[in-house]
């Protein structure tokens, strides 16, 4: 059934910071959650009046595109925001699996693709004004294995997903700017949540979040909110003048 709110499709929204963004996102949108887990919680806490949910891969084309049809059933679609990403231990690259580092890619950078691409013709004919795109990139994708502190891990597989982003935003950015479709990205610092290898992070020491906070000059962790406060300000009539940007949310570990 259609809504008359505009659509906002939030994908990696079952969990974390995609389901932060969802909450805040559903505000003033309609909110169509796409994960590749069960977003039956964050939709069950909105309600069927703001929020319905999908499954599905995003390293899958069809199924990015499934998303987007379902999505467009409930309005025009004026918002879409990816928060989906995955990553696996530390290795060097001469030591890294070559199936991960396809996995990684494949997820992180294609899969922003595949979503971006199918999403882009629903977003030009929604009729709004000012339409939204928003990829989560990650500080790594800025400044490498250097970023993440530490000697003795190394990550090219995401570094290099989240670098390539990035380089997408702008160049989406640029190919839709006559369309009034603004794009940009959100490079999240070190964030208290589930962490990229998928562990829970409740059951997480909390002495390991206190060694990683002390490395920030806030000296503090990130919240998921902290992401989904800058999701949705690039979203909004605020951020109109904003395209082809990547904003800084890190709590200072990384300055340029």
């Amino acid at each position: 059934m259609s809504s008359d709110r505009p659509v906002a499709l939030v994908a990696g929204g079952a969990n974390n910071i995609g389901a932060a963004t969802a909450r805040l996102m559903a505000e003033d949108h309609f909110v169509v959650v796409a994960d590749m887990g069960d977003p039956t919680a964050v939709v069950h806490e909105l309600g069927p009046e703001r929020a319905m949910g999908l499954r599905g891969d995003i390293s899958n084309y069809d199924d990015c595109r499934a998303w987007v049809d379902e999505a467009e059933k409930h309005g025009p679609l004026k918002s879409l925001i990816n928060t989906v990403g995955i990553s696996s231990p530390g290795e060097f690259v001469e030591n890294l699996d070559l199936d991960e580092w396809d996995r990684v890619l494949k997820v992180n950078l294609t899969g922003s693709f595949y979503l971006s691409r199918a999403a882009i013709p629903a977003l030009k004919r929604s009729g709004f004004s000012d339409k939204s795109i928003v990829l989560i990139s990650s500080r790594s994708g800025k400044g490498g294995t250097a970023s993440l502190g530490s000697t003795k891990m190394s990550k090219a597989h995401y570094c290099c997903s989240k670098a390539g982003v990035i380089c997408l935003v702008k160049c989406l950015a640029y190919e839709l700017s006559e369309d009034q479709i603004r794009v940009n990205s959100v490079a999240p610092g070190p964030i208290k949540s589930l962490n990229p290898d998928g562990r829970p992070g409740a059951t997480i020491n909390p002495d390991f979040w206190e060694s990683i906070a002390q490395r920030v000059p806030l000296k503090r962790m990130g919240e998921p909110e902290d992401i989904a406060n800058a999701c949705r300000f690039l979203c909004s009539d605020q951020a109109r003048f904003i395209t082809g940007h990547t904003m800084d949310v890190n709590g200072g570990t990384l300055m340029d």
